[in-house]
């Protein structure tokens, strides 16, 4: 198992909620929907930021894995998220791009501090 499934699979097993943004065939939600899969956690899809419901962020912890290509959708959800009530995200960023003479190159952000 990778970091990133065994990271994606921690994550989730402490989530009430999966929330999807974007398309949940994409390749970079596939490890957060295995894991929620496995932990029997409830998984929505969500097409656009304006297609969240109160019914499905009724839970206490929420993993959002972003795979739109929205620019800012990512922020608009996690904004959302903030209005219901107490909000701590947990940031991991990581973007690949191929170079010419080699793997891709891979850089992390880190998480911005709690609010």
């Amino acid at each position: 198992m990778s970091d990133l499934q065994l990271a994606t699979a921690t994550a989730v097993a402490e989530s009430d909620c999966l929330l999807i943004l974007g398309t949940a065939d994409n390749p970079r939600a596939l490890p957060a929907r295995t894991a929620a899969e496995r932990a029997g956690v409830d998984i929505h899809t969500l097409t656009s930021p304006h297609d969240i419901r109160p019914e499905q962020v009724d839970a206490s912890t929420i993993t959002l894995v972003d795979t739109s290509l929205e620019r800012d959708a990512c922020d608009t959800v996690t904004g959302l998220l903030d209005g219901l009530g107490p909000c701590t995200p947990v940031f991991r960023s990581v973007r690949s791009r191929r170079t010419a003479s080699g793997p891709p190159a891979v850089a992390y952000e880190p998480a911005p501090p709690p609010r």
